[in-house]
């Protein structure tokens, strides 16, 4: 059995944060978990405007429970 490691990926854009985790299965991407939530008026031209909402944002990334 191959050795599998779970990989997180953050991505703040413009308009969302999303987060995505998974791991590589024979070389191809297995997709277990993803989220994206909505950022307005927090980074313009790159540059983060308004980091509270960004901070609250992955702080509620941190703090998710999986749903039975």
């Amino acid at each position: 059995m191959e050795n599998v490691k779970n990989t997180a990926c953050l991505e703040i854009t413009s308009t969302a944060a999303k987060l995505a985790v998974g791991y590589v299965l024979s070389g191809q991407p297995v997709l277990l978990y993803y989220i994206a939530k909505p950022l307005h008026d927090c980074v313009d031209k790159g540059d983060i405007i308004d980091p509270k909402t960004i901070q609250d944002v992955i702080s509620g990334f941190l703090s998710l429970e999986d749903e039975e």
